[in-house]
């Protein structure tokens, strides 16, 4: 009851009057006869109260105590609430105190998961994650939120949507913005299927926030003014500035500095009041930014005067610090008081250098070199471009080496599930192996005996081969001595020569010949997996197989073929549509009309276009055709004119609904045609004409020359 009255929505102090009653009356039934387990609890509850009522001295010695009544019983639910909840007592943002916070809930994390309560496990995973992330160290924080949505998910847990968000805003740290995207359109989803409306802010916030640094500007303004909407409705004023700023900045960085004070302008007045200056500074920071870049210096002198006030004050963390020195910086730039940019250029590197932020720090030097260039200080100038330029590589590098850790996690995930295989097969054999053993051993004696035998004749055999090849060599020895001396110096050069060459196109074959043979193993392993699976994930890994399938007759095409750097599209089309008609079984319900031209396009360009086309094959196959029993058809064309390529593929089937393919939360065949067209730097287009027609056009990478004026018609 004290613990309802507690956690009850609200702060009704007649509700905290209440708790305090229970907890006493507790505390008295107990003392009769003391039992440690609900010494702890009621310790634990009373922990609770008073850091309801702001008393945090209090409160933290009462969790320490419930910490040591529950440790010496060993009661791993109470002690993981009381860990968890004394970790509330230490402040993220505090360094000193960052490290106890983790700790605590660390611990927390493995009481829930030996007391076997996976929904707590789930939320403190949820929780760690987060700390993680704020901390800077995401990659920690990506396994601990996954590892809770695993969690949440073993219990049929729904309300999924928090932790979506969590892994969106992770992936966004890690500059990983399509997966951020993903993640937060799922919590979007889920969200409004679990009508969370409070979270919906949050959620329409990180998603304008991945599309700025996408530089996708008009779909961030959208997010930002959709949680405009929702903050406005509880009234948060702090959580209004922050989108307001999000805002004018995307408008900015479209170059709509006008339709930036237009649209700050339409917000109410109250809410971009600046009453307390060190926590509304961003106001301040916005109209500076606005007002600099419409070169309206004479609306700046209030907004300037404040930010200097604030990033001088000593509350005023180093984030917000270079916010502000960025904005002085841009001001003082565009109203050419070069000096002033100078210094807090300064300042600015200086704040940088504390937050370990190299990107940001890029930025400064990029800033600066501009600077010099102005100021004519071309030696300097040149050092601020080269720290530039080595920041900017390191970055590619990390960015890399994180791509490179993907992958390796991946292939050690994939070994770790191939081992398990593996050893479930094993035992399912072993059974098997000890009836046929006996019988097993008397074939391997018998083996055995044949084997010696055929030893024998052939070690006489071998005997009988070595004295003809002394006697055969004693006389190719004399005539080949003669000629060699001949021919050494010219064949000297020509086989090294030959050999280079030799060994450069070995070593292309052999690459691309390794990775198509990677990629069938892994469809190996997909069609192994598809074993154990059912309707969607059948589905889904099918799909898969498919894919890898088309980037592996790529490689296949181009270490089969003398020229290594390009591939025929003409003889790989028909191969895949093959495979695909083998794969669905449709050979006689469905016609195929091929006309391709004989083209020849680059690797960089071959697997994309492989890709769309099976993609749009297979969604032709799987469901143009549910309601046609005759008839159908599936026409495909490739042709070139100029340097442009037309892929245009059409089915006579039910066709495509059109929204599908305006939709945000299309299929994932959808996506990948959007992504890998971008990819060609293609126009693609979808129509709905009695049937679906798929229409995909780029400039070939390669010379009209190697054009040939034949067509293949099949």
């Amino acid at each position: 009851m004290a613990e309802y009255n507690i956690l009850k929505t609200g702060e009704d102090t007649a509700d905290l009057d209440s708790a305090k009653t229970y907890i006493d009356l507790a505390f008295r039934l107990n003392s009769a006869n003391p039992y440690k387990t609900c010494t702890g609890r009621i310790l634990l509850t009373q922990g609770y109260l008073l850091r309801e009522k702001n008393q945090r001295k209090a409160g933290k010695q009462t969790i320490e105590n419930a910490i040591l009544t529950l440790s010496g019983i060993k009661d791993e639910h109470n002690l993981g609430l009381a860990y968890y909840e004394i970790a509330q007592y230490y402040n993220y943002s505090v360094p000193a105190e960052m490290k106890f916070k983790l700790h605590y809930i660390g611990l927390s994390v493995n009481l829930f998961s030996s007391s076997r309560n996976l929904e707590l496990k789930a939320f403190a995973l949820k929780m760690l994650a987060d700390l993680h992330n704020i901390n800077g160290e995401s990659d920690k924080a990506l396994i601990e939120a996954k590892l809770s949505l695993a969690t949440y998910q073993a219990i049929d847990y729904s309300r999924l949507q928090g932790v979506f968000e969590l892994i969106g805003g992770i992936y966004f740290q890690q500059s990983d913005f399509l997966q951020a995207v993903n993640y937060h359109l799922r919590a979007l989803k889920t969200a409004l299927a679990e009508q969370d409306t409070a979270i919906l802010c949050q959620i329409n916030n990180g998603l304008g926030m991945t599309y700025m640094r996408l530089k996708d500007y008009r779909k961030a303004i959208r997010y930002f003014k959709n949680a405009i909407l929702l903050a406005e409705r509880t009234n948060d004023r702090s959580t209004i500035i922050s989108l307001v700023f999000n805002v004018a900045e995307s408008y900015l960085s479209l170059g709509e500095t006008k339709e930036a004070l237009a649209y700050v302008k339409t917000i109410p007045k109250g809410y971009l009041q600046i009453k307390d200056p060190s926590a509304d500074f961003a106001v301040a920071l916005m109209y500076l930014n606005i007002y600099s870049g419409l070169k309206d210096f004479s609306q700046t002198d209030k907004f300037l005067k404040l930010l200097i006030n604030v990033v001088n004050l000593p509350q005023t963390n180093n984030t917000y610090k270079s916010y502000i020195y960025s904005a002085l910086i841009k001001y003082s730039i565009a109203s050419k008081q070069y000096a002033s940019a100078s210094f807090y250029l300064k300042r600015n590197e200086s704040v940088l250098t504390l937050l370990k932020n190299p990107a940001a720090k890029d930025f400064n030097y990029k800033v600066w070199f501009k600077l010099d260039t102005l100021e004519q200080n071309y030696k300097i100038g040149v050092k601020h471009l080269l720290l530039h330029n080595k920041l900017a590589d390191s970055l590619l590098m990390e960015s890399q080496q994180r791509d490179l850790k993907k992958i390796t996690s991946f292939y050690e995930t994939t070994q770790r599930e191939n081992a398990i295989k593996l050893l479930q097969a094993q035992g399912t054999l072993r059974e098997t192996q000890l009836k046929h053993e006996v019988y097993s051993r008397k074939w391997a004696l018998g083996f055995a005996i044949v084997l010696f035998f055929l030893l024998i004749i052939l070690i006489d055999r071998y005997r009988v081969k070595q004295r003809m090849n002394r006697i055969l060599k004693k006389h190719y020895s004399e005539t080949r001595l003669a000629n060699q001396t001949l021919a050494v110096e010219k064949s000297g050069l020509l086989a090294e020569n030959d050999n280079l060459l030799t060994q450069k196109e070995w070593l292309l074959t052999e690459i691309h010949h390794r990775v198509k043979n990677n990629l069938h193993t892994v469809v190996s392993l997909l069609e192994s997996q598809a074993f154990f699976l059912k309707n969607d994930a059948l589905r889904a890994i099918e799909k898969s197989q498919h894919r890898i399938y088309a980037m592996s007759l790529i490689h296949q095409k181009i270490y089969s073929d003398e020229n290594l750097k390009t591939v025929d599209i003409s003889g790989f089309v028909p191969e895949l549509i093959r495979y695909l008609k083998d794969s669905y079984g449709v050979h006689l319900s469905i016609q195929f009309h091929i006309d391709i031209d004989p083209i020849r396009v680059g690797v960089m360009q071959a697997i994309p276009l492989a890709l769309i086309i099976n993609e749009v094959l297979t969604n032709s196959m799987q469901h143009a055709f549910r309601q046609k029993e005759s008839g159908s058809a599936i026409k495909v064309t490739i042709n070139r004119s100029g340097d442009k390529v037309t892929l245009v593929i059409s089915d006579n089937g039910v066709g495509i609904d059109v929204a599908v393919t305006r939709s945000r939360s299309g299929s994932l065949g959808l996506v990948l045609i959007n992504g890998l067209s971008e990819d060609l730097d293609a126009f693609t287009q979808i129509e709905n004409n009695n049937g679906t027609k798929v229409s995909v056009s780029f400039i070939s990478d390669l010379s009209m020359a190697d054009r040939t004026p034949e067509n293949i018609k099949i």
